[in-house]
């Protein structure tokens, strides 16, 4: 099975209302048949760490990964930016919400314009 993570934009935003959407994109993968890593559904970390603290453990799950999900406004977070370069300099694929919102998924068989 392939395995997907999932970069979120988190830090700015309400964390009640960030779980709920990476939970929602979690099912969604996972449906679609992914293994889905989440920054946000990690239990070695508390919450309330510092950002540093959860950035080493998402990198972490992105290196496990095929691939990378970049969600929603991905661009104005520095964490989603920096997983996403890191992701390309490894070689996973990099697939975007909105290119996936507009095919249906399109079985995620291309790599995301870079």
């Amino acid at each position: 099975m392939r395995t997907i993570y999932i970069s979120i934009p988190i830090t700015g935003y309400d964390i009640n209302e960030r779980i709920e959407a990476a939970e929602r994109l979690r099912e969604r993968l996972l449906a679609d048949g992914w293994a889905v890593y989440s920054p946000l559904h990690k239990s070695a970390v508390p919450l309330d760490s510092p950002r540093e603290i959860h950035m080493r453990e998402d990198i972490k799950l992105l290196l496990k990964s095929d691939a990378i999900f970049m969600a929603g406004d991905w661009q104005e977070s520095r964490g989603c930016v920096l997983e996403r370069e890191v992701a390309k300099q490894c070689g996973l694929q990099v697939i975007y919400e909105l290119e996936i919102d507009r095919n249906y998924y399109g079985k995620y068989d291309k790599q995301g314009g870079d």
